[in-house]
């Protein structure tokens, strides 16, 4: 089941640039899912682990691509608690896709986020009082809830 927090916490990746300019391995920069992500959010294409080819910047470093695309490839190969604070809404196609595989080891933080807007349609944990929604009124009052306890 897809597990949600909202606010900030402890272990969360409030930005991933750092974690994956710095800690994230080579081997998932070239990977055909990281591939597609650079071309679909930053319109840009991956040349090999170190460049990146943008139409607009021309050659740069793997770690240029936008925060966006970071964002979903840190979520996509590892465990890491990924805050979705810097995923526009051209991310949620592929946010989706890596929910839906991996639910079991999908963590997010947002401030708000309505998943069943965009297409989501499984449960969702919410961790802040562990209450299991199932639809998007359900996660308004869950949310609004933990609001107005803050």
């Amino acid at each position: 089941m897809l597990k949600i927090y909202f606010g900030h916490t402890e272990d969360e990746l409030g930005i991933a640039d750092g974690w994956f300019d710095n800690q994230l391995s080579d081997e998932y920069y070239c990977t055909e899912f990281s591939k597609r992500v650079i071309k679909e959010i930053d319109n840009s294409d991956v040349v090999n682990e170190n460049m990146v080819l943008s139409p607009v910047l021309g050659g740069i470093p793997i770690t240029g691509v936008s925060s966006g695309a970071k964002g979903l490839i840190v979520m996509k190969y590892t465990d890491k608690l990924v805050n979705l604070v810097s995923l526009g809404d051209n991310c949620i196609p592929l946010l989706l896709e890596i929910l839906e595989e991996n639910q079991e080891h999908c963590l997010i933080s947002a401030r708000f986020v309505s998943l069943y807007q965009y297409g989501w349609d499984k449960p969702i944990l919410v961790l802040n009082n562990n209450t299991v929604v199932n639809n998007h009124m359900e996660l308004l009052k869950v949310y609004s809830d933990i609001s107005n306890e803050s």
